[in-house]
């Protein structure tokens, strides 16, 4: 009976030293899955992925952009900056236009020493006035930076003061602009082209100027100015790509043929 009690609590004691080991492996396994610093750190780098990932994309998305952008912009810049080729302004055209016009002798050349036999107003209505008495104008007279408004008034004094000298106390009168072309031999077309007015007492009372427009591509700098037009007969400009003046074609409006 003793054995049989002795093999109870060997047992009993036996039984008892499995059941702590399983509670035992069973508490760390908890642990283990438990352990938030593991699963937070398998999170960030997962969010970090995320957001490199992310990071990634809008860079590549940026990329894209500013390459269509660019690709856009190349574009755009490629029609803008296109050197467009413009067609000579004839002379009708240009008359049209409100401007300054310095004429000098046939037998000069445009130069900061010019002497000026001339200068015409056109104010943009088909009109011209003519002022012929401004013998003493000097281009050092005038800058670039001047309006066109301030250089008439310049010229309008020096046209008086040179009428006065010859008793003459009425300023130019305004005039239509009146301009005359030739044709060649075949008659179709201009070889030669006129810009007329009609000289007050002041000068040859009631004769018919005619001043002749000789083409000239040249763009002729004076002082801080840029001046184009024609060989005797220039305007000052602004833009130096100004694609020049020509003769005007036969049918033109308001030019007179032969």
């Amino acid at each position: 009976m003793k054995k049989s009690l002795f093999m109870l609590i060997f047992a009993v004691l036996a039984f008892s030293m499995a059941a702590c080991g399983s509670s035992k492996d069973s508490g760390s396994q908890i642990s283990d899955d438990g352990d938030s610093s593991v699963s937070s750190e398998t999170t960030t780098e997962a969010s970090v992925t995320t957001t490199e990932d992310f990071d990634q994309s809008t860079e590549s998305s940026s990329a894209a952009g500013t390459s269509a952008s660019t690709s856009s912009n190349s574009g755009n810049s490629g029609i803008g900056s296109s050197t467009t080729t413009k067609a000579p302004i004839p002379a009708s055209e240009a008359f049209r236009q409100k401007s300054i016009w310095f004429g000098i002798s046939d037998k000069r050349t445009f130069a900061k020493d010019s002497y000026i036999q001339a200068v015409f107003v056109f104010d943009g209505k088909g009109n011209q006035t003519v002022y012929s008495n401004v013998g003493q104008f000097k281009f050092s007279m005038i800058n670039n930076d001047m309006s066109d408004d301030e250089i008439i008034e310049i010229v309008k004094k020096l046209e008086m003061e040179g009428r006065e000298r010859k008793g003459v106390t009425e300023g130019p009168k305004t005039q239509p602009v009146n301009l005359q072309a030739f044709t060649d031999d075949s008659g179709n077309y201009v070889e030669e082209e006129l810009l007329r007015y009609v000289a007050d007492k002041s000068g040859l009372n009631g004769a018919t100027i005619n001043r002749e427009l000789v083409v000239d591509s040249a763009l002729q700098p004076i002082y801080d100015m840029q001046f184009a037009g024609y060989k005797n007969f220039k305007t000052r400009i602004k833009d130096t790509n100004h694609p020049g003046f020509a003769l005007d074609t036969k049918g033109a409006a308001g030019v007179t043929v032969d």
